[in-house]
């Protein structure tokens, strides 16, 4: 049947709906709702479910109903193979009676239906991103009308798909663009390694916890990987250290500086409160932070969560060889002292009653190898040391922690190859810190790049 044909009544009602509420969602799933949803009350379905492609097998996959696990089948497998292989809609009348009849394909576990329509979602010119399978039209067969509608709304179905998948793919390297330029920032001090990223991830936990709109936690998670920006500016420049005279003057200026490389950049609607965000992450609640002195009401939700998670990190992590006991704790005992004056009350109580801190104490899991570890230093003349032989206490896919003979100063370059009971991994490495051990050193450094050894 043409699809150029035009539906009556209703139909042309329930269609300009169904399609107008398809275009307006981002997520894949609740797609796939609407269309389900759509489909089967205006075709009078008793039930549906969607097989997406799997361009990477050429297979089509999909839960069909509650409490059943996936099912995976090749293409041409089913109704629902044929649809998704030939483009076309598939109009059964009887499934006992179809030649192309697959119960573990075209049923669900209420045992095999009566009447079956399968619909392509696709778009002209594009391969198909899946087939719709309604069931068991209440009344009798499925109809022309409902061939076309299920056509025409599976169609407009698979462009919100394409385009739901094109706005999460963009999305992504964009956040991993951000992510990339705060840990790049963080790089120029052992002290701030990884500051940004952790920032981001407890920002977008606690973001979370307090229940940000989606909107608001993704400019969160930007303005976190980006609030630092500002110290580029100050990098190999002389400057005092943290408690020196002029520290907190040196402090001041790199927010200054993040506003300026923010304000360059044109964030689209959904993003357009991170510069904002991120300029306000040394404000505090009764007016006396900068760089504009806002008190708690001028501030956004976001800003606040961003505020407290940034004041944990500083002192559990940057500060941390600073302190006596645990950092943790210490950065608890902070926050709670400053609740109300520095930091919004009801987001310091969700950071600590909800425990959200914990879930960050590691970007990566830490597996325990005893294995041998070839250690050659990079001289800053540029020339390099002979191998040192030694032994990984602990690996992640962030970093490691090995021993050694000598001291190794923070920000010192290392090449490593790890041999692992089944492979070996070539690294360069960077040294975060050195710790006496017995008249021996634990030296833990980050990866810069990492590779199996071909």
């Amino acid at each position: 049947m043409s699809p150029e044909r035009k539906t009556k009544g209703s139909s042309l009602q329930d269609l300009q709906r169904a399609t107008v509420s398809l275009h307006s969602l981002r997520s894949e799933r609740e797609i796939l709702e609407r269309l389900r949803e759509a489909c089967e009350e205006t075709t009078s379905a008793d039930r549906s479910f969607v097989y997406l492609v799997d361009p990477r097998w050429g297979e089509l996959y999909g839960v069909r109903a509650a409490g059943e696990g996936e099912v995976r089948f090749g293409a041409g497998a089913g109704i629902a193979g044929w649809v998704a292989e030939n483009r076309e809609i598939w109009n059964c009348e009887d499934a006992s009676r179809d030649p192309l009849y697959s119960a573990k394909v075209d049923s669900t576990g209420g045992g095999d239906p009566g009447t079956i329509l399968g619909a392509p979602l696709a778009v002209e010119g594009h391969k198909p991103v899946g087939v719709l399978m309604l069931l068991d039209k209440v009344g009798g067969a499925f109809t022309d009308d409902d061939e076309l509608f299920a056509a025409l709304v599976c169609e407009h179905a698979a462009s919100a798909i394409e385009a739901a998948r094109d706005f999460r793919t963009a999305e992504k390297l964009s956040l991993d663009l951000a992510s990339a330029v705060g840990a790049g920032v963080d790089a120029k001090s052992v002290v701030t390694i990884d500051h940004s990223a952790r920032t981001a991830r407890l920002a977008y936990e606690l973001g979370k916890a307090m229940g940000l709109p989606p909107d608001d936690l993704r400019a969160l998670e930007y303005a976190a990987h980006l609030h630092d920006i500002g110290r580029l500016e100050l990098a190999g420049l002389p400057g005092a250290k943290p408690g020196e005279p002029g520290s907190l003057e040196r402090l001041r200026t790199h927010v200054f500086f993040t506003d300026a490389v923010l304000r360059r950049i044109s964030f689209p609607e959904p993003l357009s409160s991170v510069r904002d965000i991120a300029v306000s992450h040394h404000e505090a609640m009764d007016g006396s932070g900068f760089p504009r002195g806002l008190k708690c009401e001028e501030m956004s939700p976001a800003a606040k969560v961003l505020q407290v998670v940034n004041a944990f990190d500083v002192v559990a992590f940057q500060r941390r060889s600073l302190i006596e006991g645990d950092p943790v704790k210490v950065a608890l005992v902070h926050l709670k002292k400053n609740r109300g004056k520095l930091y919004d009350e009801k987001t310091v109580d969700v950071f600590i009653d909800k425990k959200v801190y914990e879930s960050e104490r590691r970007r990566y899991p830490r597996y325990e190898y005893s294995t041998p570890v070839d250690v050659i230093l990079l001289q800053s003349d540029g020339t390099e040391s002979d191998i040192i032989e030694t032994e990984a206490l602990d690996i992640s896919e962030g970093g490691i922690l090995f021993s050694f003979d000598t001291e190794i100063q923070p920000a010192s370059l290392l090449k490593l190859l790890i041999h692992l009971p089944s492979e070996k991994i070539e690294a360069l490495a960077k040294a975060a810190r050195s710790i006496p051990d017995g008249g021996k050193f634990k030296i833990g450094a980050y990866f810069v790049w990492h590779a199996e050894v071909r």
